[in-house]
């Protein structure tokens, strides 16, 4: 397991709750030894067999890519943890690794993956982010000082702060959102710092009530407290 894996699944665990959601999931086997398959949604509704037929795909795409074009490397890796299962997203937080043959080291990388669950559909957060901070350019400067002003600094080595900061100053970073409404709030977790330190890509978790004060979405706000 790579050091960000590694790191980030032990931060997981830390802070883990039970899901407050109204959705109904199964665990499928795994794919393979080590690779978690995503959860299925129960029941035979349309939205539930949608989102169901998207994560098969994403078994597919994703186990493919794990074990290297199904070379099937020791090391290979995949877990899962379930951020909201209800009752308005189904979030989910992926953490993938192996290490191909020939290639110059491990690799490592976590996901996020959202499902509107009124519609079945895969979706992105970011347009619940606060109108204001989309106008009048992008909202990326906004989402990089509330993530530094709510991250644990206990949970970064030296050196990984000036990392950070210089990526986003670069415009190099980009951001995976989730909802988690087992401890109603939303994770933010930036991804693109080189593999070398790919260690400092920490979640920092923002509470409801200022989810609510810095005028995200109300659909958001609410799906955090686990309403529809």
């Amino acid at each position: 397991m790579t050091r960000l894996a590694a790191r980030l699944a032990a931060l997981c665990v830390a802070v883990w709750a039970t899901p407050g959601g109204a959705e109904t999931l199964t665990q499928p086997p795994p794919l393979a030894p080590d690779v978690a398959a995503l959860p299925r949604l129960t029941g035979d509704s349309a939205v539930a067999a949608r989102i169901n037929a998207s994560l098969h795909d994403l078994d597919q795409t994703q186990h493919y890519a794990i074990t290297c074009e199904d070379e099937n490397p020791d090391g290979a890796y995949r877990s899962v943890q379930v951020l909201s299962d209800g009752p308005a997203f189904l979030s989910l937080l992926v953490i993938t690794g192996g290490a191909c043959p020939g290639a110059a080291h491990p690799w490592g990388q976590a996901d996020t993956v959202n499902f509107d669950l009124s519609t079945g559909r895969q979706t992105d957060l970011m347009p619940f982010l606060p109108t204001a901070w989309t106008d009048p350019g992008p909202p990326e400067a906004k989402i990089f000082d509330l993530y530094l002003d709510n991250l644990d600094a206990a949970t970064l080595e030296d050196g990984c702060l000036d990392d950070l900061i210089s990526a986003a100053e670069g415009d190099r970073l980009w951001y995976l959102l989730a909802i988690d409404t087992g401890l109603q709030r939303l994770m933010i977790l930036p991804d693109g710092l080189a593999h070398v330190a790919s260690g400092c890509e920490q979640p920092a978790w923002i509470p409801v009530d200022l989810l609510r004060a810095s005028g995200f979405a109300p659909r958001l706000v609410g799906a955090a407290l686990g309403r529809p």
